[in-house]
């Protein structure tokens, strides 16, 4: 619920809007808005899927699911190579990279990783 009160809010502000004139758009209150951004309350799904249309982004992502706003307009092959177990370990070895964490430390976090999926996996 946090990531969507983030991701929620990041989009109101892309737009330039304030709460008031998003709540105005929707026929509900500032306060519903606040709500939302303060992780204090969560849409039901069917205005999930408003607000994702509205700001043009996956309900995945909203909801934290996928990290790629425009998630759902990616054609089927590249949705499938993202959930491929190579590319998560590649994205994973690159955010060590650049929270330099060292090469033997990594290498030791991607090893534990990888016996972590198999063992959940078999």
């Amino acid at each position: 619920m946090i990531l969507f009160a983030k991701r929620f809010k990041k989009e109101r502000l892309k737009r330039k809007l304030t709460q008031e004139e998003l709540a105005n758009y929707f026929n509900t209150n500032k306060s519903n808005i606040s709500k939302y951004e303060n992780g204090n309350s969560f849409p039901g799904i069917k205005t999930i899927k408003k607000y994702a249309d509205f700001f043009d982004v996956s309900i995945d992502y909203l909801l934290g699911r996928v990290d790629i706003p425009y998630y759902h307009k990616l054609p089927d092959e590249i949705k499938n190579l993202l959930q491929n177990e190579d590319f998560k370990y590649l994205k994973i070895a690159s955010q060590l990279q650049k929270n330099n964490i060292p090469p033997k430390t990594a290498k030791m976090l991607l090893d534990l990783y990888k016996k972590i999926k198999s063992e959940i996996i078999d």
